[in-house]
């Protein structure tokens, strides 16, 4: 059996078409939740069915992920998502990190960009120990002072939650839910803003766009401010709490099989699945 991320389950589902998919019906979560839009619904009930019978799944729901396109702007390029044959490999539990590549070099072209990638390489090791010697470095190499903003993304591995049990992650998720409804009822501001509309496409006031809709009485810049409250302090860590919930009570380990997820388009990791026997090779 194979090993997968949170974010590389979750991933396949977000490149895929949900419109079409049947599903049985089944709930989110033993409390009530009623803030979900349509989408963020399926999503959830069709994440539970992946974990719960990936071969059926991934036999029913066929959409290989693509690579992103490489657009130069961070020092690691885009790469297909990777599964491992080792549930204790680094790679799958290890911290993604990413760096922007100034836009001083990216002016450039392209070359330039790969030659940065190299040298970047190189000196990692001095821009998370020692920050003083690697702008030290970067001026010497490369004629500009600038800061380089480190892109950084907590690994949403197979194993991070194995310190918590399940009855501390129903507490977390039910504490969460009640502290929603309580923000929602804390004043009569606060129930006109987030109305049943406005909670579920809470989202949208993360958005640089000026909202379409406003039903309520309040300017927009006071809305979106709400309702990204909301998304940010509510809605978002509920769902990815969700997602830790289905995966120990459907699929403790993320575990699929190895070609079924080279089908729809992971790669097998280059450390862990090279962990082969010689006398496991038939030839």
């Amino acid at each position: 059996m194979a090993f997968i991320t949170n974010f590389n389950a979750s991933r396949f589902l977000r490149e895929a078409d949900l419109n079409d998919i049947k599903i049985r019906e089944r709930g989110l979560f033993r409390k009530s939740i009623f803030f979900f839009n349509w989408y963020e619904e399926l999503f959830l009930k069709v994440y539970q069915e992946m974990l719960e019978n990936p071969t059926h799944f991934f036999g029913k729901v066929y959409k290989k992920i693509e690579k992103e396109t490489d657009d130069y702007s961070y020092v690691s390029p885009p790469k297909a998502p990777s599964y491992h044959d080792n549930h204790d490999c680094p790679l799958l539990n290890a911290d993604y990190k990413n760096f922007l590549i100034p836009d001083e070099i990216r002016a450039q072209g392209i070359e330039k960009v790969n030659e940065f990638r190299n040298w970047f390489n190189t000196v990692q090791h001095l821009f998370e120990n020692d920050p003083a010697a690697f702008q030290a470095r970067f001026m010497a190499r490369w004629k500009i002072l600038v800061s380089i903003n480190e892109i950084e993304r907590a690994n949403s591995g197979v194993a991070e939650v194995q310190n918590q049990s399940l009855d501390e992650l129903i507490g977390k998720i039910v504490h969460l839910l009640d502290e929603a409804k309580s923000y929602i009822n804390s004043s009569s501001e606060n129930k006109q803003i987030l109305n049943t509309h406005n909670q579920k496409y809470a989202y949208l006031g993360l958005r640089e766009d000026s909202l379409d809709k406003n039903n309520t009485p309040f300017p927009n810049e006071l809305l979106k401010e709400k309702m990204a409250h909301f998304e940010l302090n509510f809605k978002k860590p509920i769902k990815n709490f969700l997602l830790e919930y289905y995966r120990m009570t459907l699929n403790p380990n993320l575990k699929f099989d190895g070609k079924l997820l080279e089908g729809v388009g992971f790669v097998p990791c280059p450390q862990c699945c090279d962990e082969i026997d010689s006398e496991d090779i038939p030839f």
